[in-house]
C-alpha cells in the first residue's frame, strides 16, 4: 500500500509565496519534493482500504535562502479495481 501511498502523494505540493507557508490546500497546485514518513493500514473493506499517511513536504521560494519543510497527515482511499489498486480519494486530517 506504500506504493500507492505514494502515488497519491505524488499530487501533494506546495509553493511559499512572498515567505508565506503554503496551506494543504496551496499544496496541491504544484510539484515540490515530497518525502513519506510513514504509512499505515487504517481500515479494510469489500475492496478498498483507507491508508493514513505521514508526508513532509519540501518547499522553496525564489526569494528565500533555504527550503521549508511542511509536515503534513493525509488519508488514501484506496480501491481494488480489477488487479490494481486505485487512489480515488485524498483528504488532509488533523
Amino acid at each position: 500500500m506504500a506504493e500507492h501511498a505514494a502515488a497519491a502523494a505524488g499530487g501533494l505540493t506546495a509553493d511559499g509565496v512572498d515567505g508565506v507557508h503554503p496551506t494543504p490546500e496551496t499544496a496541491a497546485q504544484s510539484k515540490p519534493p515530497i518525502t513519506i514518513t510513514e504509512a499505515g493500514l487504517e481500515s479494510q473493506a469489500d475492496g478498498t482500504a483507507n491508508v493514513l499517511v505521514a508526508v513532509t513536504v519540501t518547499t522553496s521560494n525564489t526569494g528565500a535562502l533555504q527550503a521549508d519543510s511542511h509536515a503534513w497527515r493525509i488519508r488514501v482511499l484506496v480501491r481494488r479495481v480489477g488487479d490494481q489498486a486505485k487512489v480515488s480519494k485524498v483528504e488532509f486530517v488533523s
